[in-house]
Order: structure tokens, then sequence, then C-alpha cells
């Protein structure tokens, strides 16, 4: 590899072996800075633990988005995924017990 590549937070260059890692920092210390930047800036839009949105003003649009009514097409799409999922057990099992059918009437031979 005969290309230059630099850390994202100082911009010396990365060493050989943190290249072989596919890091984009030079040290530990510059990850460690990294992952602060990067929590910092998810905290800035939303709660690091549920995801929700985190300033006052975003948590009353976000309310009144929940509270808007579903249309048609979302609803449709909605009880088809949910109807898809329900059915998702028994199409395991049914897959499950095929398999096991097939290797039953198989027997492996070595020879």
């Amino acid at each position: 590899m005969n290309e230059k590549l630099f850390c994202v937070m100082c911009g010396t260059e990365i060493p050989e072996e943190r290249l072989k890692r596919r890091a984009v920092t030079c040290k530990e210390e510059c990850a460690k800075e990294r992952t602060r930047y990067l929590h910092r800036r998810t905290a800035r839009r939303k709660c690091r633990y549920c995801m929700q949105p985190a300033t006052p003003e975003e948590q009353s649009a976000f309310k009144r988005w929940r509270k808007k009514p579903a249309t048609p097409e979302e609803q449709a799409s909605y009880e088809h995924w949910r109807n898809w999922q329900a059915a998702q057990p028994a199409v395991r099992a049914a897959r499950a017990s095929a398999i096991e059918s097939t290797t039953q009437e198989t027997p492996h031979d070595p020879t």
C-alpha cells in the first residue's frame, strides 16, 4: 500500500499496523477522542439511551408526529408486516422439518 492515510482527528499519518486493522485514527488517544466526539454529536440530536429527540422543541415536535394518524397506505403496510412476522415461526418450523426429513432419508455414505 503506497498511499498515505491520515488520522481523522489530528491529521498525522496512520501507522502501518493500525492500517492493517482498518483504523481511521493514528493512536488509541485519538480513537477515544473520536468516540467522545461522536457521542457528543449524537447527544445534541438524540438521547444516547433511547434515541428520542433531545431538545424540548424536538420532543414536542416528536409528540405531535406520534399523535398524527397513519395514512391508509401506512396502516396496510404495517398490517402486512405484522402478518408476515406472525407467520415466521411456522415457516421456520416447516423449513426445519423439511431439512430433518431430507437428512433422514439420505444417510451419509463415506465410501
